[in-house]
């Protein structure tokens, strides 16, 4: 899994070719160096043990949906479903098809690329790549020399070089996670089994359901729940730590593990192939969209527009401010609880314009949408009231905005949805599906049989914490107010950081806990009031410029 430098030329013009694409660029941080990331474009970074290999930027891009590395190539999708790959070629694994059409899933391992199609079809390239028989799929993963399938059917299907010995016939599986030595089959509901001789399929913790996310390691596996909690085990459980929950987003590498928090921060830990350990998370990455992990480290995709968005009246909006909160999983009701704590509310949204512009931010997001087998999106700000006409009446919004637009994928509202006895449950609220910008009904509660909803919410932004007549997001976002501690509220409104015990003052017991971490990159992360990487001068003058009671909270 060690990213390699060269770029495909060939296949970088023929994608230049078929799609206008923002430039982005590539920016390499070893340990300790600093990333200057453009505000407007993506970017990919890459920061651990290069092997002295002269990282190259891929073709241009803008906002890829995900990614993954192999020994030393990259695989990843576009917005607009392409697949694109890029790096070492020697077998032919960076020649994708530029006309395959939509992909649901891209792997890289070895010298194999996997591409899932959004028919189910898998497409191989390079060697020891998917049979042709396999038929129509639901997840692809891979690892080392092997690939693993999941059919329709619920069987898992296994190819390459090194399979895991055991039955690789699981029926009832959803999604695969391929490691060193074997293979974990997600179920339906969450549950996981597996084999192989490594030990870590039957280390699996006791009572872990609910997973929507598997990833394997050379000899550990890390699964993410719907809740956006992270359990990592091997032959013995290993210790995660609770700051980077909750997570929407998980990798493993052979000796290491990466997790992607819900705020679009970067956690990793553990070594790369030489045993040394994993360089630390480069300091103001930005918000990150999708991570993968290599063999010597970790590969980011920066996407400064999953911040909130002002919709300008120059632009034809309402001066209103959008963003996407998401959690892991949560209920309706969680939702608009969460909302109102950031200052916000469930969006309403009422025109074609109007969705347009809020699905521009969701779309951005992989983790906006559960799997490639479970297409559920964020929840937006509609409800259905009480014994109404079903599927479709009664319908409204949590803002009593008129009813007069609805963007409902076909199909939909149906009032259906799996049930442990096939029957009908009450869908009663509204999410994107599909990874389009179109609606589906939904149980505003978990299905018996999924477990899980929605893995966050459209947040439209209400909260004036100054009177200036201004919403505070938007102040933030626009840089016309600071907000050193990211939380989308003016510094003028609060301490923010700077109370470290949360006793509502800041004073010498704050003061003890922030030179307690100084010059580290701390494990208790407040310390850290800047959130640079390090707690320094910078922190020590915030927290003096607040010294005393915090009078916005």
């Amino acid at each position: 899994m060690f990213l390699s430098s060269h770029v495909v030329v060939a296949l970088a013009r023929r994608l230049i070719g078929r799609r206008s694409l923002v430039s982005g660029a590539l920016l390499l941080a070893a340990a300790g160096a600093p990333a200057t990331l453009a505000q407007t474009t993506s970017s990919t970074v890459y920061w651990g043990n290069d092997g002295g290999a002269n990282f190259i930027a891929p073709p241009p891009f803008d906002g890829v949906l995900c990614l993954s590395a192999g020994s030393g190539h990259v695989v990843s999708v576009y917005p607009d479903g392409g697949p694109i790959a890029w790096g070492a070629n020697g077998s032919g694994q960076c020649n994708v098809s530029t006309s395959l059409g939509r992909a649901r899933k891209v792997v890289a391992y070895g010298t194999t690329s996997l591409v899932l199609q959004s028919d189910g079809t898998i497409r191989s390239f390079g060697t020891g790549g998917a049979p042709g028989n396999i038929g129509s799929c639901l997840d692809i993963d891979g690892f080392g020399n092997y690939g693993a399938a999941v059919r329709g059917d619920g069987v898992i299907w296994t190819f390459g070089s090194g399979v895991p010995a055991g039955n690789p016939y699981s029926p009832g599986m959803r999604r695969v996670a391929a490691g060193g030595g074997f293979v974990l089959g997600i179920r339906q509901n969450g549950t996981i089994a597996g084999w192989g001789p490594s030990g870590v399929d039957n280390a699996v913790p006791a009572g872990l359901d609910r997973v929507v996310e598997c990833a394997g390691g050379g000899a550990h596996a890390v699964a993410r729940l719907w809740n956006g909690t992270v359990r990592s085990w091997s032959d013995a459980p290993l210790p995660v730590d609770p700051q980077v929950e909750p997570a929407i987003a998980v990798d493993a590498g052979p000796e290491s593990t990466v997790v992607l928090r819900s705020d679009g921060r970067v956690f990793a830990w553990g070594k790369d192939a030489g045993g040394n350990p994993l360089p630390p998370v480069p300091p103001q990455l930005g918000s990150v969209s999708a991570v993968t992990a290599t063999a010597n480290g970790v590969l980011a995709v920066v996407e400064p527009r999953m911040r909130p968005q002002t919709w300008s009246i120059g632009e034809g909006g309402n001066d209103a401010v959008y963003g996407v909160v998401l959690r892991g999983g949560m209920t309706f009701d969680e939702a608009i609880a969460d909302a109102a704590t950031r200052g916000g509310r469930l969006a309403s949204i009422t025109s074609a314009e109007e969705n347009a512009f809020v699905y521009g931010l969701v779309w951005r997001m992989p983790a906006a949408w559960f799997s490639v087998d479970a297409p559920f999106g964020v929840f937006i700000g509609a409800r259905q009231a009480p014994k109404s006409t079903e599927p479709a009446g009664g319908w409204q919004w949590l803002t009593g905005e008129p009813w007069n637009f609805t963007a409902w994928i076909n199909g939909e509202p149906n009032n259906t949805m799996c049930t442990p006895t096939g029957g009908i449950v009450s869908e009663s609220v509204a999410q994107y599906v599909s990874q389009v910008d179109r609606w589906n009904d939904v149980a505003a509660v978990p299905d018996a049989c999924f477990g899980w909803i929605a893995p966050g919410y459209v947040i439209e932004y209400t909260r004036d914490c100054d009177g200036d007549g201004l919403i505070d997001a938007g102040e933030v976002v626009s840089g016309t107010a600071p907000d050193v501690n990211r939380d989308l509220i003016p510094d003028n409104c609060q301490c923010i950081g700077a109370d470290l015990t949360a006793d509502g003052l800041v004073g010498a017991p704050d003061l003890a806990v922030l030179l307690g971490f100084w010059g580290t990159s701390p494990a208790f992360e407040r310390a850290d009031i800047d959130r640079n990487g390090i707690v320094d001068g910078l922190d020590l003058a915030t927290l003096l410029a607040f010294w005393g009671a915090c009078a916005g909270g």
